[in-house]
């Protein structure tokens, strides 16, 4: 490879090895971006010109430059989703059932682009448009139910639909085997299916994606993964970039000549030929990581592109102290976008260059959570669909990534630009958060005194207890169901607790032999109920103050739907420890049990009575009851029904 050629030279030499196409470079030339080479210079200088400077204080500079770096690289759009137009219906009827219709369109044409084999990037629609459906299912159910009960119910499931077609779950909740227990009290997936099935995705989907060049979304977890920054290293930009073009161009090639291969889009290409273009790609405009590892630019795209909504801190002595580390995370961005060491691609773009789609809404918390989060806070959720399901519907609530979100913003400056403006909104899944969970209940789920509208179901949240969880990013679990699915939390009350000025039914139900293996269960009219929220966060709060010390308290919370009234549960476990095994140690007790399992009846595929084969077949026979008597009581808290008693009776 001669290193003084062009790009146009270089896209030129990989085609022809490729295909054995030989194209004039100046052909290609006029359709790929230019690069200004980086200047040379003293990074470390240049970020100090900038915070000197003032820079960061013009905005008109900050949209001048974000401005000419989007108009630099123009991409066309893909192929759009055919929608039917709605213009001409005039009842809330009429457009509500349009509506339907066209998310069921949307579902066809993720499973004919399926089929059509396209890139599983290219398969759900466009992140906008995403934005755009669940506004216009909030706005009609607002209309529907009345301003201020607006929700996105039924947007969600057929989003969970697309996800489903489109292969963004590892498998599909409905296609898998369940097996339930006699009683019915508990359901399990078949583990050895589910096992095939992520094995199967992670090497058929996942990697196939990753070895011809696809971007995977990153982030703190596995689950909190659903976007990428959009500011990038030179060499990292310009093999993303010259990757896209030279997809164009070989599909534009392949359609008008001679070819062996006709395609209409690029995904149609054998993976053997995605890759070798992505390995070319690799050779001719080379990244080398090592060469780079300490270039203050390279670490602050990897830093962005991994960790996106975080403020970017490994920096040298001489930068330190000199302004918060927001600013300085700006100003760092600015001086390498000045300096041509960094490329600002649009976050419409990148969004769209990985498999995932997400949902985004908002709401106001009024009560600090621990001291995480203060009173006042704007929270962000960030919804999409759990790869892993294991209840119908089963979608993840996720904290915010401290980025402007939102349909009211997409594509403005502030949005391209993507400062972190919220560095605490992530948060990790050791806080029970329920005012988060009592907040988004009327922002995904329908009112309980109307009759439902077509394709709305009732669903519930659930918080696992830390032992279970994913632990560095905060998340609730949404899923389709009533407290009808969960025969255990249907069990009748032990005690009910008597409580003066609060308008719910408090009941304690004991599950095992032990004292304390218990559950808490309230019933209420109304989920925007300030004193039930707040005699909530208190009695958790107190809980979690009381057993504070080396043998903390763990909890599982719900907040379900029965008929006309709302039930919050509350179950209080120890703190368990994961162990070797796959089981789970209560270290005040040294009992030890298997992980929780599913409490809901379960829908869909081959649904029989646990096999003796079965893994867990020794564990829950004869019957899921009593498998739930001895779990609570291997998991209970020692002391929780003496503080319990002791503190309704202050409450009372």
């Amino acid at each position: 490879m001669n290193a003084a050629w062009s790009p146009a030279q270089k896209i030129s030499r990989i085609i022809a090895e490729v295909f054995a196409i030989e194209l004039e470079p100046s052909l290609i030339h006029a359709k790929i971006p230019e690069f200004n080479l980086p200047t040379q210079g003293d990074p470390i200088q240049q970020i100090k010109d900038v915070i000197k400077n003032g820079i960061l204080l013009d905005n008109d500079t900050i949209t001048n430059v974000v401005a000419q770096q989007l108009n630099t690289y123009k991409f066309p759009p893909e192929k759009k989703f055919n929608l039917p137009s709605c213009s001409k219906l005039t009842t809330l009827q009429e457009r509500w059932q349009a509506y339907l219709d066209k998310l069921e369109n949307i579902v066809q044409q993720v499973k004919q682009r399926v089929a059509d084999k396209y890139e599983i990037n290219h398969l759900m629609p466009p992140q906008h448009q995403i934005l755009e459906l669940q506004q216009e299912c909030l706005d009609l159910t607002s209309e529907y139910y009345g301003a201020g009960n607006g929700n996105i119910c039924c947007f969600y499931f057929y989003y969970i639909r697309m996800c489903d077609a489109a292969h963004i779950t590892r498998y599909v909740y409905f296609d898998m085997d369940k097996y339930v227990a006699a009683d019915q009290f508990i359901s399990l997936q078949n583990f050895e299916q589910r096992t095939r099935a992520l094995e199967e995705y992670e090497q058929q989907i996942y990697q196939a994606f990753i070895k011809q060049g696809g971007l995977w979304a990153y982030g703190r977890s596995e689950i909190d993964a659903t976007s990428i920054a959009n500011i990038f290293y030179f060499s990292q930009a310009q093999q993303l970039i010259y990757l896209y073009c030279i997809k164009k161009l070989i599909v534009e090639l392949l359609s008008t000549t001679n070819y062996n291969i006709r395609i209409s889009h690029y995904g149609e290409l054998p993976q053997s030929i995605k890759e070798q273009v992505w390995s070319l790609i690799q050779k001719y405009f080379v990244v080398d990581p090592t060469a780079e590892a300490q270039n203050i630019y390279y670490k602050y795209a990897k830093f962005c592109n991994n960790t996106p909504g975080a403020c970017f801190t490994d920096v040298p002595e001489q930068l330190q102290n000199l302004c918060n580390p927001t600013t300085l995370h700006a100003a760092i961005k600015m001086a390498g976008i000045l300096s041509n060491n960094l490329v600002l691609i649009s976050r419409k773009i990148t969004e769209d260059w990985t498999p995932k789609r997400y949902l985004v809404m908002s709401w106001r918390r009024r009560y600090a959570l621990l001291k995480l989060r203060d009173a006042n806070s704007l929270e962000h959720l960030r919804i999409w669909p759990n790869e892993m399901p294991y209840s119908p519907g089963h979608g993840l609530s996720l904290c915010g990534d401290g980025l402007i979100e939102g349909l009211q913003d997409y594509g403005s400056v502030a949005y391209e630009w993507n400062v972190p403006i919220d560095v605490r909104e992530e948060i990790d899944n050791s806080a029970r958060d329920i005012e988060k969970m009592f907040r988004e209940m009327p922002l995904l789920c329908p009112p309980l005194d109307r009759k439902l509208l077509p394709g709305e179901y009732y669903l519930y949240l659930f918080q696992n207890t830390i032992a279970y969880s994913t632990q560095p990013t905060q998340h609730l679990h949404i899923a389709r169901g009533t407290l009808a699915d969960f025969p255990i939390y249907n069990l009748p009350a032990t005690t009910t607790i008597n409580l003066q000025n609060l308008n719910a039914t408090l009941e304690i139900v004991q599950v095992g032999t032990n004292p304390d293996s218990i559950f808490l269960r309230m019933y209420f009219k109304a989920v925007s109920d300030e004193t039930i929220i707040k005699f909530l966060l208190d009695l958790h709060n107190d809980m979690l103050q009381h057993f504070s010390g080396p043998t903390p308290v763990d909890t599982y919370i719900q907040l379900n739907t029965s008929q006309n009234k709302y039930v919050f549960i509350l179950e209080p476990h120890a703190l368990l420890q994961e162990m070797p095994d796959r089981k789970f140690l209560n270290p005040e007790t040294g009992s030890k049990s298997l992980r929780k399992p599913q409490y809901i009846i379960p829908e869909g595929h081959k649904i029989d009575v646990i096999p003796p084969e079965h893994r867990w077949y020794a564990e829950v026979q004869p019957s899921g009851r009593e498998f739930l008597t001895r779990h609570f009581d291997a998991t209970c808290k020692r002391g929780v029904r003496d503080f319990l008693d002791e503190y309704f009776n202050l409450q009372s």
